[in-house]
């Protein structure tokens, strides 16, 4: 097989699951529970969300350990979004570069970079910091000083890594990340659009929360200002 095709039982051995089902089933692409088809894969986590699971026209739905799902082919995991993150590296493997340090990149003298590592254009790599074999940092991405990057991540464009963050092997951090606690190796830090329909509503929340914390912010701000 392809490198971009893969059965359900190779995909439950991937993520350390256990595949219910026929284990021969083909898997291309993964997807939405609601738009899924012949040859796609979706996941669930949300116990509200178990009867669109089992009634989704996916041909594997990861699912929790012991869930009420009764799809006809599954992948029972702990984590089923971690799963479904590790399956879509899998099924979509990132765009390898070749390997190359881009002019324009800035790398302090006290910073180490490993082999067959691509550095884009414009990319800070900061004091102390190291870059694993095999590293994709794309266009635009800042690395502070004593961070600790892991092996074969990417690191899309963007991206900013504050000091003294580490950062396991195959790691993928997507554009405009801004990163200041660790990630353990194989970690997606990103929202696919697949999990945006299943998460929306705490996307959203997240993202009300954060204004409606600038905006006190900015009012405290003007606030202390009028004062003076």
């Amino acid at each position: 097989m392809s490198s971009t095709v893969r059965t359900v039982s190779e995909l439950a051995a991937h993520v350390d699951g256990h595949a219910f089902g026929d284990g021969n089933v083909v898997i291309h692409r993964v997807a939405s529970l609601e738009t899924a088809g012949e040859g796609e894969i979706a996941y669930v986590e949300d116990e509200k969300f178990f009867p669109a699971a089992s009634s989704s026209n996916a041909s594997c739905v990861i699912a929790p350990e012991g869930a009420d799902v009764k799809a006809r082919c599954r992948i029972e995991v702990k984590k089923p979004k971690l799963a479904f993150a590790l399956v879509a590296e899998v099924l979509h493997p990132s765009k390898q570069r070749a390997p190359e340090i881009h002019p324009s990149s800035v790398i302090a003298p006290s910073a180490t970079v490993g082999d067959r590592v691509f550095i884009g254009a414009f990319v800070c790599i900061g004091e102390n910091s190291s870059v694993g074999d095999g590293t994709q940092i794309r266009a635009g991405a800042k690395i502070g000083d004593n961070v600790r990057l892991g092996k074969d991540c990417v690191i899309h464009p963007n991206v900013f890594l504050e000091d003294g963050v580490i950062i396991g092997d195959r790691v993928i951090l997507h554009a405009r990340k801004y990163l200041r606690r660790s990630c353990r190796a194989r970690s997606y830090a990103h929202w696919t659009r697949h999990e945006d329909r299943q998460h929306g509503a705490r996307r959203s929340q997240l993202r009300y929360r954060r204004a409606g914390r600038d905006r006190r912010s900015d009012g405290h701000q003007r606030q202390r200002h009028n004062r003076r």
